[in-house]
Formats: structure tokens, sequence, C-alpha cells
């Protein structure tokens, strides 16, 4: 190798080194989160990791500071709320406050001027549905804190479910001073307005529960009644309609609009709605009675008898049913006859007066059904003399 070649070598050497890949400086530790030593400091961080959403690592802190200072107020009240909401996170059926309460009840024990304790035993009462207990725990948690809220609101409703409507009410209304857009409040308390039929509070309460949560399915349950009995029908129409977009097979709902509708001669939905009732119903006389009703005043025999049969079917007592069934058998008697069908017209007559028999029973329609039958007598004996 030449002199020259042997510098240009050394050359590319120098120049392939230098574009290599550097070394890479060894990476910094990450920061070690430093233990806290002081219980002040235990329970700040404790509460910060509350505050952040990271409820168990919350637990354990509080764990760590009673497990040297079991008659720490603050370690075991926040470590019972903690464990309260832990369980409250899970299934309805899968909840068990059991510690929560334990460390709850102690708080109690070491501070009775406290209302949260009370407030959080009071609501673990309130979900087990032991509403005598949550009452005590409750009424402490609202004399303590005449502002609390969730207090007012579950005393309120506890009451109610122990039958003290008087004391309910009370606390109810409380809620409201303190949140007039309270969801429960509201309707609970339209609720007890609708029974009393103080119909114009409980419209003005059932409306702004329904404001404050639109898919409050109760709320319009009971406003689309409400709102009828008050001759408001464009309302209680579109509350009904609301309703049956999601239940369509409400009963109430349906009855309302058919009556709306009845009311107001729009008898195409009517009868369309008592159809969708016999479907739902089919047992129900009540509901076979206005179509059954329609058809025979319009002469629709043919009709009539197809939907006679069915509900017959379902209750072959149906004194209405028997009454118009056998006047629809007698109409297609006379129809044979004109034909000059003898025979079919007796046997039409005959079965006519089984369903005129039948219709007697019930003292409503017994009077008419001994017209009919006497005659449909006086023709089979027309007939039987010829």
């Amino acid at each position: 190798m030449t002199g020259l070649k042997r510098i240009f070598t050394a050359i590319i050497v120098i120049v392939a080194a230098g574009c290599g890949p550097k070394p890479q400086a060894p990476p910094e530790p990450s920061p070690v989160e430093e233990e806290p030593v002081t219980p002040a400091e235990r329970l700040e961080l404790a509460r910060s990791y509350m505050d952040q959403g990271r409820v168990g690592e919350a637990a354990d802190r509080y764990r760590e500071i009673l497990a040297y200072a079991p008659d720490d107020f603050e370690a075991n009240l926040n470590l019972g709320i903690a464990l309260f909401s832990m369980e409250s996170a899970a299934f309805e059926n899968e909840r068990d406050y059991t510690q929560a309460a334990i460390h709850l009840r102690r708080s109690v024990d070491l501070r009775k001027d406290d209302p949260r304790p009370y407030l959080y035993l009071g609501t673990i009462e309130f979900e087990r549905r032991n509403h005598q207990a949550a009452i005590e725990h409750l009424s402490v948690a609202s004399s303590l804190d005449p502002a609390n809220e969730a207090a007012h609101e579950m005393l309120g409703l506890s009451f109610i479910e122990v039958g003290g409507e008087d004391a309910g009410k009370r606390e109810l209304r409380k809620t409201l001073e303190i949140n007039p857009r309270n969801q429960s409040a509201n309707l609970a308390l339209g609720k007890i307005y609708e029974r009393e039929d103080r119909n114009d509070l409980a419209v003005k309460l059932l409306e702004t529960a329904l404001a404050v949560n639109p898919n409050l399915d109760m709320a319009r349950y009971i406003l689309q009644r409400v709102y009828y009995e008050e001759g408001l029908y464009d309302k209680a129409e579109i509350k009904c309609k609301e309703f049956l977009k999601f239940h369509p097979a409400d009963i109430q709902s349906l009855e309302i609009l058919s009556w709306i509708y009845r009311l107001q001669e729009r008898t195409g939905e009517m009868l369309a709605v008592y159809e969708e009732l016999t479907r739902i119903q089919p047992e129900n006389t009540a509901y076979w009675s206005p179509l059954i009703q329609h058809y025979m005043e319009n002469n629709d025999y043919e009709k009539a008898g197809a939907l006679l049969e069915t509900s017959l079917s379902h209750n072959p007592y149906y004194a209405y049913g028997n009454i118009r069934y056998g006047q629809v058998l007698a109409h297609r008697g006379e129809r044979a006859l004109e034909s000059g069908s003898r025979e079919q017209a007796i046997d039409s007559f005959s079965l006519a007066l089984e369903h005129f028999r039948k219709a007697m029973v019930d003292d409503r329609y017994a009077e008419t059904a001994a017209k009919l039958m006497s005659q449909v007598e006086n023709r089979l004996r027309g007939l039987s003399d010829r």
C-alpha cells in the first residue's frame, strides 16, 4: 500500500468512528417518594390520595396510622369513609359495609360533636333499608349540621318509609330550602301531594324533578295522571307517549291515551289503543267493550262478531259480550232467513238464546237479556209453526 493510500485509509477510519453512535449517559434515577415520618405527614398523604381518587392507597395509610394510634379520630373517620367509598363502587348485592361501620362507630365514640360519622352511618343504614336505624343517625347529623342537604334528604325519605309522612314532608321541605332542585325531594313530595289531591303543588315539584333529570320515568308517569285529572289533555298525551317509547306495554299510559282520544272524538286513535290493550290483557273485558260497541253501533256485525268470539274465548262469562254476541247471532239468523236458509236461521237463533241466558247472571244486563230472549224465542216459535 502506497503512502498516499495509507493516509486516505486513516482519514476514512477516523471519519467513520466519528459518525457512529455516541455513548449514552446513564439514566437519572426516578425520584423516590419520601416515606412520611410523622402521623401528621401520613394523614396528609392519605388525604391527598383520597383527593386523587386513590382510595385503596389512602385506606392503607389510615390503617398504618391506626396501627400505632388506634384512637386517632381523623384516621378512624377517614378510613371508614374510604371503606364506604370502596364498597359503594361495588354492585349493590355485593356491598359489605361492616368494616366501614366499625371505624365510623369508633369515630362517634371518640367525638360526639362531629356530624360526619353520623351522616355516613345513616347512609349505610339507608342503603341497607334499615330506615329506623338510619333515622337515629341522620337526626343527629342534621341537628349538628342543619345545612346538610343529604342528611335532610335521606332523613325525610326514611321517615316516609316507616310511615312518618308528616316528619318526612318536613325534612324534605328543609332539603328543598337548601337545594330547590334536589331530585329525590321533589319527586317524593310530588308523589305525596298527588296522593293528597294537591295537584297544583304536585305538578310544580314533579316538573322540577323531571327538569333536573329528564330520564326520571317515575315523575313522567305520575305527571301524565295529574295532567289528565286537571284537564291538561295535551300535556297528558305528551307524557304518555314519552313513557310508552320505553315502556310500550304500560297499561296506565295506554288507558289515559284512550280516554283522551274518546273525549276528543279521535275515534281511529282510540280504537288503535284499545286494540293494543286487548292484545296485552285479553282477559280484561273493559278493553273489548269500547271496540265492540263501536262496531255494533256502526252495524259492522262481521268485525264485531270476530271481536266477540275472541273476547269470549278469554272470558266466557263476559256479560256485555254475551249480550252483544247474542245480537250478532240473531242478526245472522235474520240474514239466513232472507237467503232462504231456514235451518241455519234456527241454529243462529238457538245459539243467540244461549248467550242471552249467560248474560242474565249479571244484574246489570238481566232485564235487557230477558227482552232479547223473548224476541228470539218468538222468532223460533214462528219458524217451528211453518
